[in-house]
């Protein structure tokens, strides 16, 4: 399992953790540290939802392009579900 994976994972937990009303503030980190496996098919599908860059996205890869922008949008999206994928390995 990845780094990312387990990292938002853990995030997950936490989050869940947090807003549960049987469970103390000085208990999360504990309870993340026992449970965030629990979390992890929600974690990848999370990370895969991200996979497909947004419109806004797509915009910042335009305005932040040098000379050639399609070939600069193109190594940008590439290099963005590239990393996605490799979080999800």
């Amino acid at each position: 399992m990845s780094e990312m994976v387990e990292r938002v994972a853990r995030a997950l937990a936490k989050t869940h953790y947090s807003s549960a009303p049987d469970v103390f503030s000085n208990e999360i980190d504990g309870m993340v540290d026992r449970m965030w496996d629990v979390f992890v098919n929600g974690a990848r599908a999370a990370i895969k939802a991200m996979r497909e860059p947004t419109r806004p996205m797509y915009t910042l890869f335009d305005s932040e392009c040098g000379d050639d922008p399609m070939v600069a949008r193109g190594v940008a999206i590439d290099t963005w579900t590239r990393m996605i994928d490799t979080s999800l390995a």
